[in-house]
């Protein structure tokens, strides 16, 4: 891996519970007392690495902050040091995931922190633990975001993108609503 991947990842750790705040901070600030905040990691790398897709609970915070940090801490980044990676599917996985339906004001927020290019969703389709069910391409995925899918709350949903210029990522930033 580049001392870039290690570097960005390391950033995040130590950064994590501090973006969470400032999100929790700045809704509070529009919109009042925040009752509950749930939050989980997907990590990802490339297909043929092992482990490709890593996914957690959701933790409540900040009743499981040290749950939370521990996985964190956890995390690593390795394989093969090539780009691109499965960065699309891990985004799909995410908008699945068992969103909070409670309270009258509420936000779904993905967070993608990457240094890499998406790999296109027919690249690795075959290997091994390819998760079931993935769009079929970035059109698709995009069609999640725009009109729901499973519990995402199309009101709530906001994504945030720190990625390096590519042609999924400038899809994304560039299309996709409250990114």
């Amino acid at each position: 891996l580049t001392a870039g991947a290690n570097d960005l990842l390391q950033q995040f750790k130590d950064n994590c519970l501090a973006i969470i705040d400032g999100i929790y901070k700045k809704i509070e600030q529009l919109k009042g007392p925040v009752g509950i905040v749930r939050t989980r990691v997907i990590g990802f790398r490339d297909f043929v690495d092992d482990e490709a897709i890593v996914e957690s609970p959701f933790f409540e915070l900040p009743k499981q902050e040290s749950e939370f940090l521990q996985l964190i801490g956890l995390l690593e980044s390795r394989g093969g040091g090539d780009l691109p990676e499965n960065a699309l599917e891990a985004i799909a996985l995410a908008l699945k995931s068992q969103w909070t339906q409670e309270g009258c004001f509420r936000r779904h927020i993905i967070c993608v922190i990457t240094d890499a290019p998406a790999l296109d969703f027919s690249e690795r389709k075959d290997c091994p633990g390819y998760p079931y069910g993935m769009p079929k391409d970035m059109g698709e995925l995009t069609a999640w975001y725009q009109q729901g899918i499973g519990t995402l709350d199309l009101r709530a949903r906001r994504f945030v993108l720190f990625a390096p210029e590519h042609h999924s990522w400038d899809t994304i930033s560039q299309t996709w609503d409250h990114c």
